[in-house]
């Protein structure tokens, strides 16, 4: 397998797990905001034991959830992993954990609207353009 630094985009960067990111992974798993479709935030045990996974996981199969790095701090994870805990395993999971934004990580464009403003407008744009003559004019 061929070993890879990561993904770059000019504000993010997509790496496999460093020991520095267990404190600040940690942090973001006691966040109640974050945890909130989870069964309860997670202990530092509990988090630190999940980072044991997801670099087992790296090692065993060469890809799994990477660390999310937003203008060089860490922000969370994204990634595939397989499972094997549901009723239909094996299966290939597609999973993410992120912070929730702060001014630090929000482009001056995004400080400035409210989050949904932007999807709101492409949803509405993108309903309008697919309908109808007929079903405009309520035909």
């Amino acid at each position: 397998m061929q070993a890879y630094d990561g993904i770059r985009t000019a504000r993010l960067l997509l790496r496999e797990w460093r020991e520095s990111d267990r404190e600040p992974f940690a942090d973001l798993n006691t966040d109640p905001q974050v945890m909130e479709h989870f069964p309860a935030p997670m202990s530092r045990a509990e988090s630190d034991a999940l980072v044991d996974r997801i670099t087992a996981h790296f090692a065993e199969h060469g890809h799994g959830l990477w660390v999310v790095e937003v203008d060089g701090a860490p922000a969370g994870f994204t990634g595939l992993s397989w499972t094997r805990d549901l009723p239909f395993s094996p299966a290939l999971e597609v999973g993410w954990r992120l912070a929730r934004p702060s001014g630090a990580t929000a482009t001056p464009a995004r400080r400035q609207r409210p989050p949904c403003a932007a999807a709101s407008r492409r949803s509405t744009a993108s309903s309008a353009s697919r309908r109808s003559p007929t079903s405009a004019a309520g035909g």
